[in-house]
Parts: structure tokens; sequence; C-alpha cells
């Protein structure tokens, strides 16, 4: 503006001196190279992300907007004096959140858990130190603050938040593994006992040693075991129905099989 200064007695509704527009600088902040793709990764997985920020609205609106996260950004500032269900049903709605504050971010982390969700949350300043904390999932990123390191339970050592991913992967596929096998157990014992039970009142003799009985029960899982190693891919969601479909559908296949080593028992007097 050609080097003048406005003067400082100038207040505003005053006529100040007429200036010349001499260009516009524009400012961008960028986002990763990486990131949309470690979004559209999250969400296959069956993550739902919230932005929260303290930059302007309109900058954290286009930033989430490039990167994967929606286009309905709202500033913090209209979930303040709304009742618990209200700000629940505001921040279902809507992508994200910015110009917040760290009690904001904090108060929306807590209403989300208290709704019943598991709530993970990524910073890398003092301000980010309160949600983290609150988080099930704190996660501090490369470069962050002494305050947030100790808030937290992963700390990524190099930048990006790639590594996020991996981590919501190995945790998955490691409790998978530990379901797979607690399932496994319960039906083993349960069928043993179907076995016995059903052989001794049809039979009334058992029908085959413990030993035996062990073999012909988890033999084919065993192998499948040993043969599967680690899980090269995982079931991104599993509701409780699926759980309950799948125990009954192996209760009632492992009852017709026990129906049928009875019957094969019987016949060739084992």
């Amino acid at each position: 503006m050609q080097g003048k200064e406005l003067p400082a007695d100038v207040e505003r509704g005053q006529e100040a001196p007429r200036y010349e527009l001499l260009g516009v600088l524009a400012l961008s902040d960028l986002a990763r190279p990486d990131s949309a793709e470690m979004i559209a990764h999250i969400h296959s997985l069956g993550i739902r992300l919230l932005m929260l920020t303290g930059d302007n609205q309109a900058i954290a609106a286009e930033i989430a907007c490039e990167v994967g996260i929606g286009k309905d950004i709202r500033r913090a500032s209209e979930l303040r004096g709304l009742e618990e269900r209200e700000r629940l049903k505001a921040i279902d709605g809507c992508d994200g959140f910015a110009e917040v504050y760290p009690q904001d971010k904090y108060e929306i982390v807590k209403l989300l858990q208290d709704a019943g969700h598991m709530v993970g949350m990524t910073g890398d300043g003092v301000n980010d130190a309160p949600a983290l904390k609150q988080a099930e999932l704190g996660t501090a990123v490369s470069g962050a603050t002494d305050v947030a390191r100790a808030s937290v339970s992963v700390v990524l050592t190099r930048p990006g938040l790639s590594k996020i991913v991996d981590t919501v992967v190995a945790s998955r596929q490691t409790y998978q593994r530990m379901l797979m096998w607690v399932i496994n157990k319960v039906t083993k014992v349960v069928e043993v006992v179907v076995l016995f039970s059903i052989g001794y009142l049809w039979l009334h003799a058992l029908p085959i040693t413990l030993l035996g009985i062990s073999l012909l029960v988890s033999l084919i899982t065993i192998v499948a075991f040993a043969c599967l190693g680690v899980f090269g891919s995982f079931i991104p969601t599993l509701e409780i129905s699926q759980v309950i479909c799948l125990l009954l559908t192996g209760a009632g296949s492992a009852l017709l099989i026990d129906l049928a080593k009875c019957q094969l028992f019987k016949r060739f007097g084992l």
C-alpha cells in the first residue's frame, strides 16, 4: 500500500487517506499428500472422523473438504449454551468444529464417551492435552510437546498420521484372534458335553474315549489355526448380533455333527 502507515489517531468511521491497492497475497494451509488416502482408509474401517481445530471456520472447512472429512464444519460457539442432548445432536450432524478452545475439545470428547462411543484423539500441543488424556486412544503426533506426549497412549515418531491406521489394524487383529480362540474353546466344551450326553442317552454307554473325542472335536480347528498364521485381513466391524448368529450357527452345526458321530459309533460298534 505504497509504504504508507495508517495514522494512529484515525478511528472507525473517519475518513482515512486514500490508498491504492498494489496486489493481493494469498496464504494457504497445505494438507499432507497422503492425508486423503489415509482418511479414506479410516472411513473404510468404519471409523467416523471429526475435525476439531482452533483455526478459522473458512480455513477449516476448506481443508476438511480437500482431504475428505466433509464440508459441514461449524463454529464451536454454536455448542455453547445448548443442552446435552442438543449438543450431541449437533455433533452427530456435522463433520467438525472450528475456532474451538481446549475446553471445547475436552467437552466434545467427554460428550461422545457418555453417549457410548469409543473416542480417539490426536494432537500436538498443550491445548490438546485435556482431550488427549480423556480419550480412550490418545495419539501425539511427531513433534508434539512434552505435555501432549505425557497425556497419550501412543506417540508417533514420524511425520504424518498414516501410522494410526496401522495401530487400528493391529489392535483389531489381536482382538479378533483372542475372540476366535475364546469362541473356539467355548464351543469345543459344549460339543464334548453334547457328544457325551447324546451318546450315553442313545447308546447307554460312552461312545468313545476322552482322547478320541478330543481328537475328533479339535483336529480340524487345530490344523486350521496352525496353518492360518498371522491374519492378513479382518472384519472391519463385528456387531453383537453377528457374533450371536455365528455362535448359534456353530452350535447347530456341532449338534448335527455329534448326531452323525453317534450314529457312526452305533453302526460300527465303537
